[in-house]
């Protein structure tokens, strides 16, 4: 039996555990979307992630892979979350050290923080693990600097020092742009009376020390690079090693260059914040905020100084276009941590203004609840994965669609990074030689082309810097060294400039597609599948009545917009070709799969149009025009088909429509002279 004494600790360990179940229960069963299938690959074949590699996480992937039951994919997922679970733990430590022994809003703020939106996202995947990853590592080093500021003498302020310079060392082999955005905050909590007194030189060299002894972990990139399958960056030198640590390709595209980006970027902040847990989290942040500033100022300072970074950092450093904008989310991850203490300490004042200690306990406890009740009842739907089975068929109908030994051009996180993680965790269709299209200006992809294939032809570039302009020159040399050897396939419709130079084009096969000289790309069942059995290589789980609209990121829901405008450039293809019935087939497909699409539908007119069923094309240009009353080529071909009716009154107002649209377009002129002229039939 439990005594009394540690009964609310006893309480507060059930409370983690139901949530660690609750969240395991969301885990994705297979592969997820965007960066995971690297993260997931990387650990289980001690790879090197995207810059800055990542070293720490891998590491403790590959512990977590040696789990004897489940998908690989599913043993990083039970990492992130046992990491979240972790933060949990300090994070009550951490307000324990700061309020006392008040165990209720300690365990709230553990509690907000694990159940928020943004960390729960992070929470039940693999890449979102190293983002849980840095926070363990931002309340460990917060924990060690409180520490240290209260120490009594100066040797135990040096203990926790040399602690920290360890653990701060070993912190950038995870996520060090973020712990660089933090180190103001781990100073002032530091400095102190007779702070300056322990920087005498010997300390300080001990300290550089201990940091050099944690930072060495970044050995596992020059010690990995000649055997990983994942080499991003090929750090088997100094400048590599330097570009990959800095994340070199791509600070000069994420320096803000306009206004634009940091007021976007700030407003997005400020969205994400108030979704964690409603309005009301920032309101009870606030009071608690207030609240805390006025027991300890130093202590609210420094927590508050957190967002505050975190805000200054993201607008004006970052430069993401609008689509883009959800990336922040992981960025800002820390300042969750601060949303979830000032939460509690909003609890806590409350309890302090109720004197009736069992009455304030019992508010406390219901408003705890009902904060609870409302982050699990609203986070839940939009973050159970457990269905989600998207990232790995849609990769495996594209593995499915090529020939063995096939050259296969990739592009987007999304179909990237699944594609590793099936090729080399899972070991499906090892055959084909991946390329992902636009790092192909990088050395180190072009040599793993030949890591996986040595027979692959690959152009020899003497510049060792070449812009992404070169890219579609280097596919097209590669297309044109390798296709009389062996099948080329592109996993996107439309191939970078110059990547088809020579008399290439490209015709659909499956969810690929083919690269063939002109004189050979012609439809034929050899080469294309149709709608009716397209989906023959594997199942996508009624993926039309179920996918739509179950989103929870951006990334997921180009998977759609991927297989719409693929089933739309078939239908052109084939519509050139002549094979009108196929194209509307297409275009049908194209319009289920993105249905607010107004050029889908306008297609499917066309191609009804060719076929001879006027009336089926004039409910298609009108179905379009209501989704945009401004697309021009809707009108146009709608006025053809009311001509071709003999409905010449309504023909001539389509075609006045686009002049009153677009007053420029003179070419109309003369089909609406000619309109004009047609007697109006007499009314009977």
């Amino acid at each position: 039996m439990i005594s009394r004494k540690y009964l609310p600790q006893a309480a507060f360990a059930a409370v983690l555990l139901s949530i660690f179940a609750v969240i395991l229960t969301t885990v994705p069963p297979a592969v997820f979307s965007g960066d995971s299938g690297e993260t997931i690959t990387a650990s289980v074949t001690l790879g090197i992630q995207h810059p800055p590699g990542y070293p720490v996480f891998s590491l403790l992937g590959k512990i977590f892979s040696f789990i004897p039951f489940a998908d690989y994919s599913f043993r990083i997922y039970l990492l992130s979350i046992l990491l979240s679970l972790i933060c949990g733990v300090l994070i009550f430590i951490l307000f324990k050290m700061l309020a006392g022994s008040h165990t209720l809003p300690a365990a709230a703020a553990a509690v907000f923080f694990m159940t928020g939106y943004s960390i729960w996202d992070q929470s039940n995947t693999a890449k979102g693990g190293i983002y849980i990853l840095n926070i363990a590592f931002t309340l460990s080093l917060l924990i060690i600097c409180f520490k240290a500021s209260a120490a009594g003498s100066d040797s135990g302020k040096l203990k926790f020092l040399r602690l920290f310079s360890l653990i701060y060392g070993l912190s950038f082999g995870n996520h060090h742009m973020s712990q660089l955005i933090m180190f103001p905050v781990y100073i002032l909590i530091i400095t102190g009376p007779g702070f300056k007194q322990l920087l005498r030189p010997k300390a300080v060299l001990s300290f550089i020390l201990f940091f050099i002894a944690g930072f060495s972990i970044y050995l596992y990139l020059p010690v990995r690079t000649h055997n990983a399958v994942l080499n991003w960056g090929d750090p088997s030198n100094l400048e590599n090693f330097f570009r990959v640590f800095t994340r070199y390709q791509y600070v000069r595209g994420e320096i803000a260059k306009s206004i634009n980006a940091p007021l976007m970027q700030s407003a997005k902040f400020f969205s994400s914040l108030a979704r964690e847990h409603s309005i009301a989290g920032p309101i009870l942040a606030s009071a608690g905020f207030v609240f805390l500033f006025i027991k300890n100022k130093k202590t609210a300072i420094a927590l508050a100084l957190i967002p505050a970074l975190f805000l200054i950092v993201t607008a004006f450093y970052l430069n993401l276009p609008k689509e883009r904008l959800y990336i922040m989310e992981t960025y800002i991850t820390p300042v969750y941590l601060s949303l979830a203490f000032f939460m509690a300490y909003g609890i806590f004042a409350a309890l302090s203004l109720i004197k009736n200690k069992k009455l304030a306990a019992a508010a406390a406890i219901a408003f705890f609840a009902a904060f609870f009740a409302r982050d699990i009842i609203s986070s839940y739907p939009m973050l159970n994965r457990s269905a989600y089975f998207f990232s790995r068929d849609f990769n495996l109908n594209l593995f499915s669609s090529v020939e063995k030994n096939s050259l296969l051009f990739v592009t987007g996180d999304g179909i990237v990074f699944p594609s590793w993680y099936l090729k080399y965790v899972k070991k499906i269709r090892p055959d084909i030689v991946i390329i992902g299209s636009a790092v192909l200006p990088m050395q180190w992809v072009r040599d793993s082309i030949t890591k996986q294939d040595p027979s692959v032809k690959v152009p020899v570039i003497k510049e060792k810097k070449i812009g992404t302009e070169s890219t579609g020159y280097i596919i097209n040399a590669l297309i044109k060294m390798n296709i009389s050897s062996r099948n080329i396939y592109f996993s996107y419709n439309k191939p970078e400039d110059n990547a088809l130079n020579g008399g290439f084009k490209i015709m659909p096969k499956g969810m690929a597609w083919r690269v063939l000289p002109s004189d050979y790309a012609v439809v034929s069942e050899q080469y294309t599948v149709s709608v009716r059995n397209m989906w023959k290589y594997y199942y996508y789980r009624n993926m039309l009545g179920t996918y739509p609209g179950k989103f929870t990121q951006p990334n997921e829901s180009l998977y759609l917009q991927d297989l719409g405008t693929s089933a739309n450039s078939a239908g052109v293809f084939f519509e050139d070709s002549g094979y009108n019935n196929l194209a509307l087939e297409y275009f049908t497909l194209a319009h289920r799969l993105q249905p607010q699409n107004c050029e889908f539908i306008y297609n499917m007119g066309n191609a009804s149009f060719n076929l001879g069923d006027l009336k089926m094309a004039e409910a298609y240009y009108l179905e379009s025009l209501g989704l945009d009353p401004l697309y021009v080529s809707s009108w146009h071909n709608l006025g053809v088909a009311y001509y071709k009716s003999g409905r010449y009154s309504e023909a001539l107002g389509a075609f006045k429509k686009i002049k009153e649209i677009d007053p420029s377009r003179s070419d109309i002129n003369g089909i609406i002279s000619v309109l004009e002229k047609i007697p109006t039939p007499a009314q009977p």
